[in-house]
């Protein structure tokens, strides 16, 4: 079962590898199905995801908090999404090995340095956005996911 795991997401990966190779640049949303609860996440796949970064802090304000894995909005109003959303950004590494994958968010500027040189066939850089409000998830139906995917795609044109 791991294995048809890491296989599936390897299929992933080289059709999002793929797409941005081509320079593409485009918001994929993914649902995380809970028991009471969907929870959306939404992937930036583009080749340059630190000008995306800075695109984000430039159109949302001064982050709360910007480390290099992790960034933080608070207060943030988005018409016809929501008042008072926190938005979560994770910047780190993806890598899928023999039976599983995982993501880890960089630690600081210096991992990320590494990661970005040494960067194989079985990595590639993952960023993330998580939308919350009133500390619940902030996109509760589909219109409202895509919604935030437009405002986010319309971002990093």
């Amino acid at each position: 079962m791991l294995r048809m795991k890491a296989i599936l997401i390897g299929i992933a990966y080289v059709s999002i590898a793929s797409s941005m190779a081509f320079g593409q640049k485009s918001i994929q949303s993914i649902p995380n199905y809970f028991k009471s609860d969907t929870c959306y996440t939404f992937d930036i796949l583009t080749h340059n995801n630190d000008e995306v970064l800075q695109k984000l802090i430039q159109t949302l304000a001064t982050p709360k908090q910007s480390l290099a894995g992790q960034i933080v909005w608070e207060n943030i109003s988005i018409p016809y999404i929501g008042k008072n959303l926190k938005i979560i950004l994770k910047d780190g590494a993806f890598i899928i090995d023999k039976e599983n994958a995982y993501f880890t968010p960089f630690q600081d500027e210096n991992s990320k340095a590494v990661f970005l040189k040494q960067s194989a066939a079985s990595s590639y850089r993952k960023t993330e956005i998580l939308v919350f409000q009133n500390e619940k998830n902030g996109i509760t139906s589909s219109a409202l996911e895509g919604r935030i995917v437009k405002f986010l795609e319309n971002i990093i044109e």
